[in-house]
C-alpha cells in the first residue's frame, strides 16, 4: 500500500521498488536469515547437494 501510494507500482516507479529491494540493511538481513536457515538444515542441504 505504501509503495502504491508513492507511485512505485506505476510503470515509472520501478526505480524506487528496485532501490528498496536492494537496500543494504534489507539484503544483509535476508542473507543472515538464509545463512541461519541453512545452518539449521545443513544435513538436508548436504543430502541435496550429494544427490
Amino acid at each position: 500500500m505504501l509503495l502504491r501510494g508513492l507511485g512505485a507500482m506505476n510503470r515509472r516507479g520501478g526505480a524506487l521498488t528496485s532501490y528498496l529491494l536492494f537496500e543494504q540493511s534489507y539484503t544483509g538481513a535476508l542473507i543472515d536469515l538464509g545463512y541461519r536457515d541453512a545452518m539449521v538444515r545443513q544435513d538436508d542441504v548436504k543430502t541435496f547437494l550429494d544427490a
